[in-house]
């Protein structure tokens, strides 16, 4: 997203404010927010507010482009004299948050990530120095099946549970769901895919240190992660050529990713840089059943995700008396 001939200045993102920089275009992934000031300095007239469709907006001749007009005051109305054309929304200068960097140069941009953006919103920020509690390595990857291609965290596609885990979860037994990566010979996988209620522990109070992995290689699309329940900070994010996830281990526990503890940005959607990593830690406050999932909608509905229990049943909220149950709904008589 840029505005012809007016620079963009940053100051939230996911409503968490940041210090301010000033870009010329800002790319969002899917559930992100940003904040931004515009100074309208420049001479009365019309200008185009441009939006660049990236991914699969930029493929098999689909070049998805739209544009708004800013208007000054005073300004004749008509369009901007400035050409409305795909290749035009295409910014040069800083650009915020770039996608694809593992296979998409930026040669007429210089580039800043959202691990480089520094946190000032003190009233939301988080105490996450020192050895975190718990360090869990999420991974995912696209794999081909022949009823087709699905994006799978743990190469395990997420099964939506028949009822709702917070207020029903005294029915929720251990066979009804799996935890991480499961086994290709039990009972949740066949033919080679595998399919299950996903749901991983964190105790509360703890600090949390998410490794996010993508190990695909030949996409250009970040997928951007959120997590419900909390925010986190983001303290890192790379590429790696010929990432494996046992790289990403080894350089993370031998203290190879230079992490930004203090300072570092509050988000609940990260867009993870395919062929790479993101690392975000964050404190277990609030207890609950909490759903972590790709934002695009249709990875969502193909099961890339999972759920994030915090704390144990009885430190969650209380069910309040007489709460529907799925499953005791009756039609009524009249």
């Amino acid at each position: 997203m840029s505005i012809d001939d007016h620079r963009l200045l940053v100051v939230a993102t996911d409503s968490a404010a940041v210090e301010p920089i000033e870009v010329d275009s800002v790319i969002l992934n899917a559930g992100e927010r940003y904040d931004i000031v515009v100074t309208a300095n420049q001479t009365v007239g019309n200008y185009w507010i441009r939006f660049w469709g990236l991914a699969f907006c930029n493929r098999n001749g689909v070049n998805v482009h739209q544009e708004a007009i800013l208007r000054y005051e005073d300004a004749d109305e008509e369009l901007p004299t400035a050409n409305n054309t795909y290749l035009e929304a295409d910014r040069e200068g800083l650009v915020l948050n770039p996608v694809g960097v593992g296979h998409i140069s930026y040669p007429e941009n210089s580039t800043v990530r959202i691990s480089e953006l520094t946190n000032i919103d003190l009233e939301q920020a988080q105490n996450i120095t020192g050895v975190p509690d718990n360090v869990t390595y999420l991974w995912y990857r696209f794999n081909t099946f022949p009823s087709g291609s699905y994006p799978q965290l743990f190469n395990t596609t997420f099964s939506y549970p028949s009822f709702p885990l917070l207020t029903q979860r005294d029915s929720l037994t251990s066979e009804m769901y799996c935890s991480g990566e499961v086994p290709s010979d039990s009972g949740y996988c066949s033919d080679g895919f595998c399919s299950c209620t996903n749901i991983l522990n964190f105790p509360l109070n703890s600090l949390v240190e998410l490794v996010i992995v993508d190990l695909d290689s030949f996409s250009h699309m970040d997928h951007p992660m959120h997590l419900h329940g909390t925010q986190f900070h983001v303290v890192a994010m790379e590429t790696i050529q010929n990432i494996t996830l046992d790289t990403v281990k080894q350089l993370n526990e031998q203290g190879g990713i230079s992490k930004k503890l203090t300072g570092s940005p509050l988000k609940d959607t990260v867009s993870v840089p395919v062929s790479g990593y993101a690392v975000i830690r964050f404190r277990v406050t609030n207890p609950g059943y909490w759903f972590f999932h790709c934002h695009i909608s249709s990875h969502a509905e193909l099961g890339m995700a999972a759920v994030f229990k915090f704390g144990e049943h009885q430190e969650m909220a209380p069910t309040p008396s007489n709460f529907p149950t799925c499953g005791d709904w009756q039609l009524p008589d009249n």
